[in-house]
């Protein structure tokens, strides 16, 4: 089994309605404005002959928030190291 995954607490939440998001959506949202902000180069290469195609467009947003979330998990553990050390 695997460990949990470190979703770094609760980020604005609003008492006694929902814990709001964790620090790990946070990072994730806060990455994927960059990588959108870059995305019409990624985008123009799947458009061969001026059309899109809608499954490799689909792929490419997931890919893109599997990215997200993989720079999320390293800020957050980038956090825990620098909080152990001295």
């Amino acid at each position: 089994m695997s460990a949990p995954i470190n979703d770094g607490g609760a980020e604005f939440p609003v008492m006694y309605v929902s814990e709001g998001m964790t620090l790990r959506d946070y990072f994730a949202g806060q990455a994927l404005i960059s990588m959108c902000a870059s995305s019409n180069k990624e985008m123009d290469k799947l458009k061969p002959d001026g059309k899109y195609f809608e499954k490799h467009v689909r792929d490419w947003y997931e890919i893109t928030g599997l990215r997200a979330y993989c720079y999320a998990d390293a800020i957050l553990d980038a956090r825990a190291v620098k909080r152990r050390a001295p």
